[in-house]
């Protein structure tokens, strides 16, 4: 997984030093290039190195950035040019250091060396069965084994990190050598099978606090593995947002749009699963490269893709959350507030809904035949700020359904907590430096100071305290330690078209992201190309050459499920609203059959949406109350009585 994130890394910081400059390498006058301290030789050698990287980017579509797919050799041999780039560069004299990424490579450190520290005694004590020598002081061992686990427990709290599974491996040494009377004893034991596993847990425990330690110092003239994933995130949010923004000006007339194609392609899943046993498991934290490329997330997850969108049109935005009554010190998420103009307004991500203010919604206008009729989709007037809805708490009943209230009241947001979003590659110098470097068109959002946000937030009443946002650091500390969670989630991106060998998805989405959305090398052609026919694949069966496995046939019947929602999709986004709902409408008739209950919800939302715009609003009700206990339930309702409210005077268009 080391060099699976390091590989990439060229790739992407390349585009965006390349981007604009590409027509001035081959002269050797690219302002990247004007340092006096580069002499010919080396100045020619990055040169190459960019142009040479900068190819290697245009075939991203054909080489997916995935674990165990081809094109990592050549990327892997440009990190090292990367770093020789910024050794030439000074430090960012505007750049701010963040206290608590300080303080969270401090706790991590001192951590190591604890763990470092019980380590060096159980090597001791596995040698001392062997060659007897100097004793280990078993009380001092027991003492740093009891608070490492109390260590632990403070550690994910920081950081948000899930410690359970190593801080059971602790209380299992410390249950087992607690009974031990003798060195002897515990030399015997510590050679045991069951101890060498749990010092093993100990030992992953302190490689991984080690390498995440070096990630928060974000004042470090190097690249990172990790700056792979936050590269190809600022990518696609810019290359999104740019294009899906449409040609809204105003700070929240774009949030609206940019919110808007976030609910739509980004499908909401529960926050925890209930097993059998009643253990509630909580869903893995994605980052959002990963969210975008799935399609998939919890309201979490929906807020930070949205917010990344919104970082990339230069809008502030952070987490809302109120206290928990029942629980001192615990907070509620709720919303996204978008700062603009000293005040914050207010988007609902579990909802998929704005919270309307005080001018309301209204079905848009749509001309016909000479006269106006309100007959199409909701549309906002308005969106509520936190001071309206402080001063004002029918504005949040707005959002009540029959299912169910919304459970925030103007009592419960007068004294808001807000996260702000950022992590430690957000808030490195190194990408501020590449930020400076950028210009025009190619300009990207890479970095940006919490502390800067932080001010510009605080001016606004209502918000108590505000704090850093911890799930990017759960997020990235999974990332590296527990890659085969993202390993399984990308399975359908691994699926090859039959015929030309393709990896027809991923290079779909990365069109998608483009705004490439049709013509004759397009999301729609990928997809397409995903859409293995049936009969195609009854031949590739019978074809004792191809060699198809159960396995393999459910990854290319999951990647045609996944291609024909995407389709539909992406031709509502190009405006071919029958062709959108044909293609949603034959999925839900007619599902593959192993995975039916896949884009269920989603599917049924999107109709709903459709049918809404066309203005048959009772089949879209229909739609949107079809899945009442779906994770899209809360919102679904709400919109379902907002559509029956508004159109109540309407005569339902025939078919």
């Amino acid at each position: 997984m080391k060099k699976f994130l390091e590989c990439w890394l060229p790739v992407f910081l390349l585009l965006l030093l390349l981007s604009g400059c590409k027509e001035k390498i081959s002269d050797g006058k690219s302002p990247l290039f004007q340092s006096s301290e580069l002499s010919e030789s080396v100045q020619q050698q990055n040169n190459e190195a960019f142009e040479s990287t900068f190819q290697l980017f245009n075939a991203l579509e054909e080489s997916p950035a995935l674990l165990g797919l081809p094109g990592e050799s050549e990327e892997l041999q440009m990190l090292g040019q990367l770093d020789k780039w910024l050794a030439f560069r000074t430090t960012d004299k505007f750049w701010k250091n963040d206290p608590y990424y300080q303080e969270l490579e401090k706790t991590f450190r001192d951590k190591l060396q604890k763990i470092e520290s019980l380590l060096a005694s159980f090597q001791t004590l596995q040698k001392e069965e062997e060659t007897p020598g100097t004793p280990v002081d078993l009380p001092k061992l027991l003492e740093g084994l009891k608070g490492l686990s109390e260590d632990m427990t403070r550690l994910g709290a920081l950081g948000e990190i899930d410690f359970s599974g190593e801080q059971q491996a602790i209380k299992d040494l410390l249950d087992r050598f607690s009974k031990i009377r003798s060195i002897q004893e515990a030399a015997i034991l510590a050679s045991a099978e069951q101890i060498k596993a749990d010092i093993e847990r100990l030992s992953m425990l302190q490689a991984n606090l080690s390498i995440f330690a070096n990630l928060l110092l974000i004042d470090r003239m190097s690249f990172q593995p990790a700056d792979t994933d936050h590269l190809k995130q600022v990518v696609w949010t810019k290359n999104i947002s740019s294009w899906a923004r449409g040609n809204k000006q105003g700070d929240i007339d774009r949030a609206l749009a940019l919110f808007d194609w976030t609910v739509r392609n980004i499908d909401l899943r529960a926050d925890a699963t209930v097993l059998p046993s009643g253990q509630r498991v909580e869903a893995p934290a994605q980052e959002p490269w990963e969210t975008l490329l799935l399609g998939e997330g919890t309201m979490l997850d929906r807020a930070w893709v949205f917010i990344e969108l919104l970082r990339q049109q230069r809008i502030d935005a952070g987490i809302l959350c109120i206290e928990k009554p029942d629980a001192p010190g615990g907070v509620l998420p709720w919303a996204v507030g978008v700062l603009s103009e000293g005040e914050i307004y207010l988007f609902v991500p579990s909802y998929g809904l704005a919270v309307p203010g005080p001018q309301g919604i209204r079905l848009t206008p749509v001309a016909t035949g000479g006269t106006e009729n309100h007959t199409g989709e909701l549309e906002y007037q308005d969106v509520a700020t936190l001071a309206q809805v402080i001063e004002n708490d029918s504005l949040l009943r707005k959002l009540d359904s029959d299912a169910a209230p919304l459970p925030i009241t103007s009592e419960t947001v007068k004294n808001s907590v807000l996260w702000l979003v950022g992590s430690p590659c957000s808030n490195a110098q190194r990408m501020s430096i590449v930020q400076r470097e950028l210009s025009g068109e190619e300009t990207m959002v890479l970095y940006q100071s919490y502390l800067d946000q932080e001010a510009r937030f605080s001016k606004v009443a209502g918000i108590s305290r505000i704090e850093h946002w911890r799930r990017p650091i759960r997020a990235m500390y999974e990332r590296q330690t527990r890659p085969e969670w993202v390993d399984q989630k990308m399975t359908p991106f691994r699926f090859t078209e039959p015929f030309n060998k393709r990896f027809s998805l991923w290079t779909a989405r990365v069109l998608y992201f483009q705004g490439k959305l049709s013509g004759t090398d397009s999301a729609i052609t990928s997809y397409q190309d995903a859409r293995v026919s049936d009969r195609r694949l009854r031949e590739l069966s019978q074809d004792a050459g191809f060699h198809m496995t159960p396995e393999k046939l459910n990854l290319y019947l999951v990647a045609k499920r996944y291609a024909q929602y995407w389709i539909a999709i992406t031709c509502y986004e190009l405006g071919k609203i029958n062709s959108a709902k044909e293609y949603l409408e034959d999925e839900e008739k007619d599902p593959v059959s192993l995975s039916g209950q896949l884009w269920s919800n989603a599917i049924a939302y999107n109709l709903g949406r459709i049918y809404e715009k066309s203005g048959r609003y009772e089949d879209a009700i229909a739609r949107y109350k079809k899945n009442p206990r779906s994770p899209l339930g809360f919102g679904n309702a709400v919109r379902a009585k907002w559509v029956k409210e508004l159109s109540a005077h309407n005569k339902e268009p025939s078919n």
